[in-house]
């Protein structure tokens, strides 16, 4: 049982933590009770037997792993937090949004640093900086960041946005 124990938490980490990990490092935290090959095995046996059905990254991990991307700046990580709080509210609404349960989480996530983006001023990240940022987030996914679809996932999340404000 510790070998699936093990094997699941390295499974787990590879998942959802952005830096990789390799399987010497999951050995050495159970002190070298199997082998490095004998995980990768088990880890094998076990997405075979689930058929690869993974529950894959959140929006809201995404929002977290865009946002470790924004260009260094004095008031980065004021930025960073009036944004990730910005981007996470309008990501908590395509949750509550049926059209947005067939779109993939990095979309819903993009629509919505993208639009928390809007909320953060020339003085706050410069153009410069904001268009690095802007490329880097094209570069980490297939979608680009002016997609039609983004668009509009962008536009119906602060038309959301918008009603439950006035409520």
């Amino acid at each position: 049982y510790q070998l699936v124990a093990m094997t699941c938490l390295y499974i787990a980490i590879k998942i959802t933590e952005p830096i990789e990990t390799d399987a010497a490092v999951i050995i050495r935290l159970a002190k070298r009770l199997q082998s490095a090959e004998s995980l990768i095995r088990c880890e094998m046996d076990i997405l075979t037997h689930l058929r690869w059905n993974l529950h894959g990254p959140t929006p809201f991990q995404f929002i977290g792993h865009i946002l470790e991307i924004l260009p260094e700046c004095s008031t980065r990580s004021e930025v960073s937090r009036k944004m990730r709080g910005h981007a996470l509210q309008h990501a908590q609404l395509a949750i509550g949004d049926y059209a947005c349960v067939i779109l993939r989480r990095s979309t819903i996530a993009i629509a919505s640093v993208l639009n928390s983006l809007e909320t953060v001023s020339r003085d706050e990240l410069p153009s410069d900086e904001r268009n690095r940022f802007l490329q880097k987030i094209a570069n980490m996914f297939v979608i680009g960041v002016t997609s039609p679809l983004i668009e509009v996932v962008r536009q119906r999340l602060l038309a959301r946005a918008s009603n439950i404000n006035r409520v």
